[in-house]
């Protein structure tokens, strides 16, 4: 009988031994598997950084009159050829709504580079949209690259529009708040953003890349400054005929 029960003990000695080593196996099992899913959420985060990093970092840089010019995957000028090469043209503004200015800043800018593409022959489609303070769009009217339409979109049909065209170039309401005043460019996208500190920087931005792109962009706004003179003389002149002209005379004798 003492030898059974000594048999006994030592049987469950072994099994309270045998339990905790499973017990311990366990845990040290927990432990890896732990540290693994930590692992893979580290390098999974990384990952993700370094992605972002490798997607949004610039190659090429260049400063002109105090405004940074980056590009992507090729230098400024072949960058910006590229990006414009294309038979049509979107100009977007993005204007935040909370702006409370009487005179829309983006106007000059948008003007100027419309003058130069519609010069050169793109179809320039203007988007204007209205910005909230997280930059989503709420709305936006267009003109579909016709001069004389101007149509009233929502938010999804904005960006739907946006989308479908190849060559863009957005300007941003201009930020005081901002370190730089830059343009970035993304030659594989088509797409050119300017963001500024202030308007003045804004139209300098806005000349400075159609002026890379387009070295003839002095004799461009020349010709159209011409045009514009010559069409005021024009109107001028045809209001003093209409003034001399008999049925004009008694017009005036019927008024008085």
């Amino acid at each position: 009988m003492v030898r059974a029960l000594s048999e006994a003990r030592t049987q469950s000695v072994r099994e309270i031994q045998k339990k905790a080593n499973i017990k311990k196996a366990n845990k040290k099992l927990s432990i890896f598997v732990v540290a693994l899913f930590i692992a893979l959420i580290v390098g999974f985060i990384a990952f993700k950084a370094y992605t972002y990093y490798q997607n949004t970092k610039f190659d090429f840089k260049e400063t002109e009159k105090g405004i940074n010019f980056y590009s992507k995957d090729m230098p400024i000028k072949e960058a910006l050829q590229v990006t414009f090469d294309s038979n049509q043209v979107a100009i977007s503004t993005n204007l935040v709504d909370t702006y409370q200015g009487t005179i829309n800043p983006l106007l000059e800018s948008s003007i100027l580079a419309t003058t130069v593409f519609v010069f050169k022959d793109k179809n320039t489609i203007n988007i204007n949209n209205r910005i909230d303070k997280d930059s989503l769009i709420i709305k936006c009217s267009t003109n579909y690259g016709d001069n004389l339409t101007s149509v009233d979109l929502n938010a999804s049909e904005c960006e739907a529009l946006f989308s479908q065209i190849e060559s863009k170039l957005v300007i941003n309401t201009p930020n005081s708040n901002l370190k730089e005043s830059r343009v970035d460019i993304y030659p594989l996208e088509k797409k050119v953003i300017i963001n500024s500190r202030s308007e003045n920087d804004l139209l300098v931005s806005t000349y400075l890349l159609l002026s890379a792109n387009y070295p003839d962009i002095d004799e461009v706004l020349s010709r159209v400054e011409n045009l514009k003179n010559k069409l005021a003389d024009v109107i001028i002149s045809n209001s003093e005929k209409d003034t001399n002209s008999p049925d004009y005379n008694n017009l005036e004798d019927s008024n008085n």
